[in-house]
């Protein structure tokens, strides 16, 4: 039994599937984190941060109010951590009181859709949205609330890590993870700070039988269920970070086409790369380019661009996969609803489907 960690199971039940690529190969996708920032005048930010400090736990949630932590403590003084009692990884990050570092907006929500079903997200906004919560004031910060980052993870089952050249246009930063932190190969794409960033790496399907699969690891952390019978897939997410205030949360249908920027060139390149750069098998693309331009004249530069550019495929159609965009915000519940950020729509709506 080959040993994985438990960091690389997943479970696709509810990604979206988006087609196939040339090889015939099932895509799925889904959005794996959001941050969001809205801002508000002076004397309604007062009482929003008066609302949030009142927070208290419930049946459902559990709260716990402290200082931020991490890079947001750079930026806000204080955060509430809102976690559901069912699902540990069903959680909600409120940040507020800004320290006027970074021009940030007063108030900063975060969460990892992906283990979230429409219903539970929906029963969280609204929660958080009542009286005497933030209320009507939540909806208020939705309507002018804007992207700081989001993860478009996109899964290619059958598709290996090593059968193409994977690539991110653009980026002059790479490496090659032979020991990652979650116990095994990947590969990072870009600058952690650039507005796009990709992490390549494979994982396992295991559907719904990963709580149980998760639940039995070995002191390293790695699983002692044997997964072979579970299909694998390559993850390629993309972490895209808009930079000044450029993607409105209610304008997620605006978000640029972030597979245009991912590159598939074919192995048969590697007869010619071996020549060049011995130790090809360990380096990203921009590190290769990197060496060749330190150790070669300009000229063998251009000849790699004209290799890349020869053994460049198409393996997926960009356009179609991206063009399922509207179903992962349709998968963001009320978020990713404007109409319902009005009252009397989502009071209409709520009655409806039993949010009250």
């Amino acid at each position: 039994m080959n040993s994985m960690s438990a960091k690389r199971i997943d479970d696709l039940t509810y990604s979206c599937e988006v087609g196939r690529n040339v090889m015939g190969q099932l895509i799925k996708a889904r959005f794996d984190k959001l941050s969001i920032v809205s801002t508000c005048g002076s004397n309604i930010s007062k009482l929003i941060d008066e609302r949030i400090e009142k927070i208290d736990g419930t049946a459902k949630y559990t709260v716990e109010r402290r200082s931020s932590t991490g890079d947001m403590g750079k930026y806000y003084r204080s955060e509430v951590f809102i976690r559901s009692k069912r699902n540990r990884n069903q959680y909600l990050l409120i940040n507020f009181h800004p320290t006027g570092k970074g021009k940030r907006g007063e108030f900063r929500f975060e969460f990892s859709p992906q283990h979230f079903r429409k219903k539970e997200l929906n029963a969280l906004f609204m929660w958080l949205g009542s009286e005497p919560l933030l209320g009507e004031y939540l909806f208020q910060l939705l309507k002018s609330a804007w992207v700081t980052r989001i993860d478009y993870a996109l899964d290619t089952y059958g598709l290996n890590i090593d059968d193409y050249f994977i690539h991110l246009k653009s980026a002059s930063k790479g490496k090659v993870n032979k020991n990652s932190s979650d116990g095994g190969v990947g590969i990072k794409l870009g600058s952690r700070n650039s507005e796009i960033y990709a992490s390549v790496y494979p994982k396992c399907d295991v559907g719904k039988d990963i709580s149980d699969v998760v639940e039995e690891v070995d002191e390293l952390g790695n699983v002692l269920v044997d997964v072979e019978q579970y299909p694998k897939f390559l993850r390629i997410e993309l972490r895209y970070q808009p930079q000044k205030q450029k993607l409105l949360l209610r304008k997620m249908n605006n978000m640029p086409n972030l597979l245009e920027k991912v590159i598939f060139i074919d192995t048969k390149v590697t007869s010619e790369l071996a020549v060049l750069v011995s130790d090809y098998k360990v380096r990203t693309l921009p590190e290769i380019r990197a060496y060749i331009k330190e150790k070669y004249p300009k000229k063998v530069v251009k000849k790699l661009d004209r290799l890349l550019k020869k053994h460049h495929v198409e393996l997926i159609d960009h356009q179609k996969v991206w063009d399922q965009l509207y179903i992962l915000k349709y998968d963001l519940a009320i978020l990713g609803n404007d109409a319902l950020w009005q009252k009397n729509l989502r009071e209409k709506w709520a009655l409806k489907h039993g949010y009250q």
